[in-house]
């Protein structure tokens, strides 16, 4: 039997080599020239950046080697290309982290060349531990990006490293105000949107490192359905559908500020945000 076959999916038709069962799929990037720019795995996202500055995401699914569908739309891999050449437009893959504040990975490489320029007398070290400081006073900008009142209280869910091993625990930011999620007692932090809208925090100490994840209450949800989760929690049986079930996302909140998008998230506004603009 020929390893090629007809495929009409999407409105496509074209001719590609057959499927090997369980092979995982890839869809290849590329310039108009035929130059490989990224793949990613079917199913994953991108980021599209437009001359306007405006930038929007999209979910792909591979149709075969070379064709793709984008959103809702379907494209040969060198349309897409000459597509996006054409608008002026740049794609990239979607990434891991949208990172709101960090002081884990900092590089004085990064900054030395401003830092010097600021402050000429000031020996490497000393430049070093003004990167920690100035970077120390963003992390108030940022507190002050996300005074939002998210409508009810949040909880955060933690992997706890300790001494003794790693446990599994929660607390509860009874203001509701995003904002307090941006405070720690550790050495090093990270505060970040994952790609699925879920605000995440990395945090170090002497003992190891925390995991957390933060969301807030449903509002409406009654004090019985909340205590049930809770008590279901901490016996740990508590799935991700149960999380799910009685809470919401505040990443993407936090995406309205920054001007991230989420293709796979509906769009929430709220009032605070639309008062400033």
């Amino acid at each position: 039997m020929s390893d090629y076959v007809f495929q009409n999916k999407y409105g496509v038709t074209g001719v590609g080599k057959r499927a090997v069962p369980d092979q995982p799929k890839e869809i290849c990037f590329i310039y108009p020239d035929y130059q490989e720019k990224f793949r990613i795995p079917d199913g994953e996202q991108v980021i599209v950046t437009y001359p306007t500055g405006k930038n929007r995401a999209f979910v792909c699914k591979y149709i075969d080697d070379e064709h793709i569908l984008v959103g809702s739309r379907a494209y040969h891999i060198r349309e897409y290309a000459e597509h996006l050449q054409k608008l002026g437009a740049h794609v990239y893959p979607f990434p891991e982290k949208r990172m709101v504040w960090q002081d884990i990975d900092l590089d004085i490489n990064d900054w030395i060349d401003d830092l010097r320029e600021e402050y000429p007398d000031l020996g490497e070290d000393e430049l070093i531990q003004k990167m920690y400081e100035i970077n120390a006073e963003y992390l108030g900008d940022e507190r002050d990006n996300l005074n939002i009142q998210c409508g009810s209280e949040i909880i955060v869910f933690g992997d706890i490293g300790r001494w003794n091993g790693r446990v599994c625990g929660y607390k509860i930011i009874e203001s509701g105000n995003i904002r307090d999620c941006l405070y720690s007692d550790c050495d090093m932090n990270e505060w970040y949107v994952d790609r699925n809208g879920d605000l995440c925090s990395t945090q170090i100490h002497h003992d190891g490192r925390n995991y957390l994840y933060y969301r807030k209450f449903k509002e409406g949800l009654s004090v019985d359905d909340r205590d049930d989760f809770l008590d279901k929690f901490c016996d740990g049986k508590a799935t991700q559908k149960d999380i799910d079930r009685v809470t919401d996302k505040i990443g993407t909140i936090i995406a309205q500020v920054y001007g991230w998008e989420f293709p796979t998230e509906e769009k929430r506004r709220i009032p605070e945000l639309d008062a400033r603009s």
